[in-house]
C-alpha cells in the first residue's frame, strides 16, 4: 500500500510563497476546487517561474485552496508554521 503524503492546506498564495516552496521539502501541490482536485504538480525540477506561473493559474481559476504535499510530518509542520497553513495528515 502506497504510503499517503502528509499535506498542508494553504488557503491562498501569498509573496513569497514560491521562495517557501522551493527553500522547502515539499514533493508537489496540487489545487483543490469545490468540484475537484488538480492532478499533483511535482516540484521537483521545477522552475521558480514556473512555480509562479502555477500558483497565479490557480489563482486565477480560484482555487478554494493549495495542499501541498510532504513525506515527513516534520517537513510538513515546519512549512506550515513558515506559511500560515494546516497540516492535513
Amino acid at each position: 500500500m502506497k504510503k499517503q503524503p502528509w499535506r498542508v492546506a494553504v488557503d491562498k498564495s501569498y509573496e513569497g510563497l514560491t521562495d517557501d516552496l522551493i527553500s522547502s521539502e515539499a514533493l508537489s501541490m496540487e489545487s483543490c476546487f469545490s468540484t475537484h482536485y488538480t492532478k499533483p504538480q511535482p516540484l521537483d525540477g521545477m522552475a521558480p517561474e514556473d512555480i509562479r506561473e502555477w500558483l497565479d493559474d490557480a489563482e486565477y481559476h480560484k482555487a478554494n485552496m493549495i495542499f501541498v504535499n510532504f513525506d515527513s510530518q516534520a517537513d510538513a509542520k515546519a512549512f506550515a508554521s513558515v506559511s500560515g497553513g494546516w497540516v492535513m495528515g
